[in-house]
């Protein structure tokens, strides 16, 4: 069970003279079912009457929600929610929990227990959610990592998802974000996010109109049935009355707390019930992942532990540095590990820079920016000072891909104007062609280290699929071996190919010649080590040079981070000055 300790700070006064609010108690997680603090979503969430909090909890490397009771302290977990469930919501009734699973689904639970139902799919045309909101009128609006996408809204009840919103990159946004419906159930807050954060804006849509209007700068907003909107901003929370019936900011802000848990992505840990209860996660969490060497049996020596790490480790060909993505201060960056000398260098600047690919001799690393609006190819070295030199200009993102043995061929894919993904091929001087565009998603392509071969992700069947073909195309049908799964990456030896199904690793292996029936897959080891954290089957994941080892990222170590309790928080901030 939990334990509840009662701690009255009272209405002290800071040296500047500003009042800490008043705490009127904190949780204490058992140890058994430990909070897990995620590196960029909201982990709890409270029902609208205040008497329960869920949240996400670890056990034992896995994933799950946990409801707690307020009054009782009874904790309540769940069955078969799926493969790594996060990012709790709560119907308007409080009888549902809706919850994100991984980069697969939208999917509601009764807050009594039960089976899981699947609200929709998620998918490379919608990413992984940042921000879900289920209104009065059973109507629910989130928001992904999918850039080029803004908002979609689907059914409580199931559906496919409609698409709302368009972030405007000639004005600087780079994403919407964070939305939530406001009791009317005719109108939206979200954030529209900037290059930096701070850059943010909170603004309303009507549903009616399509209207937008900017309401103040911050981020991740909630709506307070005191009449405020709370919000983070500069890493805080702070508060500003707000009109329901005008829709319209009133006053000016306040400030709430500043030790709240927050995020690079800009969701704060904190959630309120419209009878003035307020629940943050207390601790200031830094988000460690360790970077190791897991072998064929599915264990991992460490390597090194970094903050903020992201993912898409990748090993140079010749096996001296790691290329890898890094989120910090709102932005994503691509950092260089020197395994002879041990030493990090940053590489890139300016914008997000994601899903690095070493260029065959090892020289530069190839990787995706959207410093210029939407992403783009660049190139560059990985030592000395020289700018990245841009691949493509395109008006479709572009996500880097492989590169051929000698160097002269790089595939990748676009998003399409439609969201979905076609694979494109770009020679040395010349213009990209599309080498495989259908009504389908085509991505996350690898050759094979002989360059016969080629892999790549598919959900032409209604599910991910690693396609394997011979390469290139000779104008028969090159398509030789299909099998389930995402993230496809070759041996050194291109004799093996390893890809992930749910929380398998797998290989297959190939012959000289090819032959589909000597190609049958094999499991490894059950998989505890991190996903794609974009949700497109790109891997996440590499081959050591050996072929016998993978270079993997484990799943984060839970912090010892306890819930605290704020009642009537509302009283707490009048009067206070800015």
């Amino acid at each position: 069970m939990f334990l509840l300790a009662n701690v009255m700070i009272g209405r002290a006064q800071t040296d500047s003279g500003e009042r800490i609010v008043s705490v009127s108690s904190v949780l204490e997680l058992e140890k058994q079912r430990p909070l897990f603090v995620s590196p960029g979503v909201v982990d709890l969430i409270v029902t609208p009457d205040g008497m329960v909090t869920v949240y996400t909890g670890n056990v034992d490397g896995e994933r799950n929600l946990f409801a707690r009771r307020m009054d009782s302290g009874d904790v309540r977990s769940f069955e078969n929610l799926g493969h790594d469930p996060g990012s709790p919501f709560i119907s308007p009734d409080g009888m549902w929990i809706g919850y994100v699973d991984g980069a697969t689904a939208i999917k509601k639970v009764s807050i009594e227990g039960g089976s899981p139902i699947t609200i929709c799919n998620l998918g490379p045309a919608t990413g992984i959610a940042r921000g879900v909101s289920w209104g009065p009128d059973d109507t629910i609006v989130f928001a992904t990592t999918e850039n080029t996408s803004g908002l979609w809204r689907v059914s409580s009840n199931g559906g496919e998802p409609e698409l709302l919103t368009i972030p405007n990159f000639d004005a600087g946004e780079i994403a919407h974000r964070w939305p939530e419906i406001l009791p009317d159930g005719e109108s939206i807050i979200f954030t529209r996010v900037m290059d930096p954060l701070e850059r943010s804006e909170i603004v309303l849509l009507s549903l009616n109109s399509g209207q937008l209007k900017v309401l103040v700068r911050g981020y991740n907003p909630h709506y307070s049935q005191t009449g405020h909107l709370v919000y983070g901003a500069e890493g805080s929370l702070r508060a500003i009355r707000f009109d329901l019936d005008r829709l319209e900011t009133v006053g000016k802000s306040r400030f709430l707390l500043k030790d709240v848990s927050s995020k690079p992505t800009g969701a704060m840990n904190a959630s309120f019930s419209t009878t003035g209860r307020l629940v943050y996660v207390g601790t200031e969490v830094i988000s460690n992942k360790t970077l190791g060497w897991v072998d064929q049996e599915g264990t991992m020596t460490s390597l090194m532990e970094i903050e903020d790490l992201w993912g898409y480790p990748r090993v140079s060909p010749d096996g001296k540095r790691i290329a890898f993505v890094v989120t910090r201060s709102g932005a994503r960056d691509i950092w260089i590990h020197n395994l002879e000398q041990g030493v990090d260098t940053k590489l890139t600047e300016a914008g997000n820079n994601v899903f690095p690919t070493w260029t065959p001799d090892s020289s530069k690393v190839t990787f995706a920016s959207n410093r210029e609006g939407l992403y783009d190819l660049y190139s560059k070295l990985w030592h000395g000072k020289k700018e990245a030199k841009r691949l493509t200009s395109s008006k479709n993102s572009s996500i880097s891909g492989s590169w051929t043995p000698d160097g002269q061929t790089l595939i990748y894919y676009e998003i399409t104007e439609t969201r979905k993904r076609d694979l494109l091929i770009l020679g040395q001087g010349e213009n990209p062609e599309i080498f495989l565009g259908t009504r389908f998603n085509e991505r996350a392509p690898t050759f094979s280290y002989n360059g016969m071969w080629l892999a790549y992700v598919s959900d032409e069947e209604g599910y991910d699929q690693v396609v394997i073909q011979s390469f290139p195309v000779n104008g028969e049908e090159s398509s030789f071996l299909t099998v389930s799964g995402t993230e496809p990456v070759w041996s050194r030896d291109s004799r093996e190919l390893f890809y992930r199904h749910d929380s398998k690793m797998m290989v297959v292996e190939m012959n000289a010649g090819g032959s589909h029936d000597s190609a049958t897959p094999r499991l490894l080891f059950h998989d505890p080590y991190e996903i794609d954290p974009a949700g497109q089957g790109n891997s996440n994941y590499d081959v050591w040079i050996a072929d016998d080892q993978f270079l993997m990222i484990s799943r984060d170590e839970t912090s010892r981070a306890d819930l605290v309790v704020i009642e009537n928080w509302v009283d707490e901030i009048v009067d206070r000055p800015r």
